[in-house]
């Protein structure tokens, strides 16, 4: 079974879509690609004692001219060959497990899926594992890091894929029942013309079912959780013609529940987040990201065990998972964002101010620090946890403006300076933790488009990042008191 999954995004390339696949952790050296103007149809994979540790690829495209990759990582004594008889046979899917070591996350193992059959596992099944299938696309290229240190593959592992219709003609064995560019609404409601990803989870229930939702026009979301763990979640959606769409009724007695009330078009899932409990590994909190906000995290957040998926191009239509005595695992239906809105311009989201969080505890008052201007400073004062934060921001007319300080006294001080316009802000990642009773936030890493700065604080608790992309960061809201208990950002 699958203990938890990886990181997982879309983003487009021309005509491809590309999702990257991997697990949670810095994202340290040296990027790489291969793109085949056809298809891949050798891989050559080495490994040592440990990981894996290179790639090498060939592809061929549609005249039948070859192409080699460079080496994208180290050779090592343990080579693998994969040779497949393109256009019968094709890669399809990724799997594997991965291990946190001294410095960043490695890929213990590997296991490439095609239309016919399954390579490896490759490298030693060790660690956490993962899964990413995927239906109607062939891969047609890898992307990912390498340690620039030792040169290994690393923490990050991506693919670019096809519609098997665009590649293969529309005879093909995996063919799907919508073309590429459909500008249907109606036709985002269908799984078989959606991209099944998951379920990202564990199987504990001694009996258990699987169950599926596809949203449909505006939708509320009920989540129903204790202090342990996520026990149900339950769907209502309301379509074109006003007509009310259930979900399986769920049991809500003795715990608590939360609603999400999602205006389509106007707002739209495009993420998920959890955590796995540390021990029984059902899911302990979920977050639910839409291109306005972040609504939770509902439920606890005590586990080391985080998973997200995030897209860049892609809306979330549907879920699917399994239920039993826990509420086991979770998974999503995808669609790209080209197939759901018309040309027309319906659903088409002005570029509007997104309020993003907040994570960390409950206490502490609000704050916020939003000014028409960069953000060219920041001040942070940390010890075990982040005591301060201050902020200086600058407007068009190189008029500067300074905050207040947010939270209490000591720590040490640390600036960091941020060379607009050249440089900006565009995320922001970290843990919060219970702190002498107080759940407060733990680290910071702040993200601009040229570097990371930090982590400054501890770093033993849970891990949050905001993956909202194409927007900079232009203000800060939160709560806070003797510490920061709360942080989230303006985008």
């Amino acid at each position: 079974m699958v203990e938890k999954a990886s990181i997982s995004f879309e983003r487009c390339c021309n005509e491809l879509e590309a999702f990257q696949i991997g697990p949670l952790g810095d994202q340290k050296g040296r990027e790489w690609s291969f793109i085949s103007k056809g298809a891949i149809t050798e891989i050559i994979i080495t490994c040592d004692g440990y990981a894996v540790v290179s790639f090498d690829f060939k592809g061929v495209e549609e005249h039948g001219n070859v192409e080699y990759s460079d080496t994208f990582g180290r050779h090592y004594e343990e080579v693998y060959k994969i040779k497949l008889d393109f256009p019968e046979e094709y890669f399809t899917s990724l799997s594997g497990t991965y291990y946190r070591g001294a410095v960043a996350y490695y890929f213990s193992s590997l296991c490439f899926h095609t239309n016919r059959q399954k390579y490896g596992p490759y490298g030693y099944v060790v660690g956490t594992p993962f899964e990413f299938p995927m239906k109607g696309r062939v891969i047609v290229g890898f992307y990912g890091r390498v340690l620039t240190e030792e040169a290994w593959i690393h923490g990050t592992l991506g693919v670019y894929v096809k519609h098997s219709t665009d590649l293969l003609g529309p005879n093909s064995s995996q063919a799907q029942a919508v073309k590429p560019n459909t500008k249907v609404i109606r036709s985002i409601f269908n799984q078989e013309e959606c991209i099944k990803v998951g379920p990202w989870g564990w199987s504990r229930s001694s009996t258990e079912e699987e169950w599926s939702y596809m949203l449909k026009g505006a939708t509320k979301i009920k989540i129903g959780y204790n202090e342990e763990s996520i026990k149900w979640i339950s769907f209502e959606s309301s379509g074109e013609n006003g007509e009310v769409k259930h979900s399986q009724k769920s049991d809500i007695s003795n715990e608590r529940h939360e609603v999400i009330s999602l205006n389509w078009p106007e707002e739209y899932l495009v993420s998920i987040s959890m955590t796995l409990r540390d021990t029984i590994k059902d899911i302990e909190s979920l977050c639910f990201y839409t291109n306005r906000t972040i609504y939770g995290p509902f439920g606890l957040t005590k586990s080391r065990n985080p998973f997200r998926f995030y897209m860049k191009g892609g809306i979330i239509v549907g879920f699917h998972g399994r239920v039993g005595d826990y509420f086991d695992a979770l998974g999503v239906y995808i669609k790209p964002f080209p197939e759901v809105f018309s040309s027309s311009g319906q659903g088409q989201i002005e570029n509007t101010e997104v309020k993003a969080g907040t994570f960390g505890g409950q206490g502490g008052k609000e704050w916020n620090y939003k000014q028409n201007g960069a953000i060219t400073e920041i001040k942070i004062c940390h010890g075990r946890v982040i005591h301060s934060l201050s902020f200086k921001s600058v407007d068009k007319n190189g008029k500067s403006t300074y905050s207040d300080r947010f939270g209490g006294e000591g720590g040490d001080t640390d600036l960091i300076t941020i060379f607009w316009p050249r440089e900006y802000l565009i995320s922001i990642s970290g843990t919060h933790h219970t702190h002498k009773k107080q759940h407060v936030v733990e680290s910071l890493c702040f993200h601009t488009n040229k570097k990371k700065y930090g982590p400054f604080g501890g770093t033993q608790g849970s891990h949050f990042d905001i993956p909202l992309k194409d927007q900079d960061i232009v203000g800060f809201h939160g709560r806070a008191s003797n510490y920061i208990d709360a942080i989230g950002v303006y985008q």
